[in-house]
Formats: C-alpha cells, structure tokens, sequence
C-alpha cells in the first residue's frame, strides 16, 4: 500500500490504478527490474504528517 504502482506503469508505458497497474516490458529481465526500481523512489506515497 506504500507505492502508487500506477505512477511505475505510466512511466514504463502502461497504466492502471493506484494499487493494480501494468505495462509490457521489454529487453532482459534484469533490464525490466532495472526500471521499475528506477521509478519507485517517485511512487512512493508520502503520508501528509510526514
């Protein structure tokens, strides 16, 4: 529930919902996970007391 997964597949060039997206990956595996770890640090849903 920490992450806004949709903001991950928008970037990668799917969509979704907040707690339920996708997109289609390409290259390696490693290549794919690469990615999204490159995307979660601006997914993260940051609480308004922080």
């Amino acid at each position: 529930g920490g992450v806004d997964v949709s903001r991950v597949a928008l970037a990668l060039g799917g969509g979704g919902h907040r707690f339920a997206a996708g997109f289609t990956g390409s290259g390696t595996a490693e290549e794919v996970v690469e990615g999204i770890r490159g995307q979660l640090d601006d997914a993260v849903i940051r609480s308004a007391a922080s």
